[in-house]
């Protein structure tokens, strides 16, 4: 599978090329080596994991917030709002499991198919 063939939604192209950027110029992250390691593609598809991870929990967020609105003006219309945007965020929780599991195969397609791995 070529590692061009996985399409990143756009939320996730934006912020994994900002975090993939900030990770890059931080001497704490080896990133470079993780790639070395795992593949450019595993990277990009587990940081685009991660951004889903976290845009579930701002959504999250924002619908307990509505719950809780909701729950002290006892206006019962809401409450359906506030159950959709938590939906969302599962939405967002069950993409981030997909990228989770393509950025692994793309990691083990990487070690299996480069030579420097095979022997050790």
């Amino acid at each position: 599978m070529e590692a061009a063939s996985r399409y990143l939604l756009p939320h996730e192209k934006w912020l994994v090329a900002r975090l993939l950027k900030w990770e890059r110029a931080s001497p704490m992250l080896d990133v470079v080596g993780h790639e070395d390691k795992e593949g450019a593609e595993s990277v990009r598809l587990g940081t685009a994991s991660t951004v889903d991870e976290m845009l579930a929990v701002v959504i999250g967020l924002v619908g307990m917030g509505v719950m809780v609105i909701t729950a002290v003006t006892h206006e019962i219309g809401w409450v359906y709002a506030g159950l959709c945007i938590i939906g969302l965020a599962f939405v967002s929780v069950i993409l981030a499991s997909i990228r989770t599991i393509q950025g692994s195969r793309a990691g083990r397609e990487y070690q299996r198919t480069n030579s420097h791995f095979i022997g050790n």
